[in-house]
């Protein structure tokens, strides 16, 4: 059964990427950078003081095209087991099709106040070199923004200062964010990618 081989598979991804500690890897990177490369939002800063430390780390550093050709490194604060069991439903949808073979995958959504963070940083010779952004989804109750998952954006400078806030409703937002994330409103409009590290 697909689910069966794919459950394999996924233990291996999960051996290959075993985490290394931040700083292992961020020395890897060519870093270190400091603990907090990048100031919390200023209008909200409670609400990710000490991301870091308290939050699940869902991946390593990430190449990502999606995010303007940046690395990646995601946070969350509550959302690891849905993350985690879409990224593996995505891997047997995967092997499903490549085996032409259908299977039933169900994927679920994100509860609310679920925040999922990624520090974005400048690609430089293969690895990620300045801190440049933090971009932020945070799962909003049901009726904030039904056409898009009821999910708000934000997007902070390194020093925490907004460049953009809010829902699908706001041009802007929707440009940037909501529209592309749309793409994968099975997943609840969260991307999860092969390198992501299953822990």
């Amino acid at each position: 059964m697909a689910l069966h081989r794919v459950s394999s598979i996924v233990g291996l991804c999960a051996l290959l990427l075993s985490p290394l500690s931040m700083a292992e890897e961020e020395q890897e990177a060519g870093g270190p950078f400091s603990v907090y490369p990048f100031t919390p939002p200023k209008a909200m800063q409670a609400d990710f003081a000490g991301y870091r430390e308290q939050w699940v780390r869902l991946t390593g550093f990430e190449y990502s095209g999606l995010h303007w050709k940046q690395f990646i490194a995601i946070f969350s604060n509550k959302g690891e087991r849905v993350f985690r069991h879409n990224f593996r439903m995505y891997l047997a949808e995967i092997e499903a099709d490549e085996e032409e073979e259908e299977i039933e995958v169900e994927y679920k959504a994100y509860a609310p106040g679920t925040i999922v963070l990624k520090e974005n940083y400048t690609a430089h010779l293969g690895k990620p070199s300045d801190p440049m952004t933090l971009t932020i989804m945070r799962k909003r109750k049901p009726g904030y923004d039904p056409k898009r998952g009821d999910w708000e954006y934000l997007q902070t400078s390194v020093n925490g200062d907004t460049i953009l806030n809010g829902n699908s409703q706001n041009p802007s937002v929707e440009k940037a964010c909501a529209e592309c994330h749309s793409n994968v409103s099975d997943r609840d409009y969260i991307f999860a990618s092969f390198y992501s590290k299953l822990r």
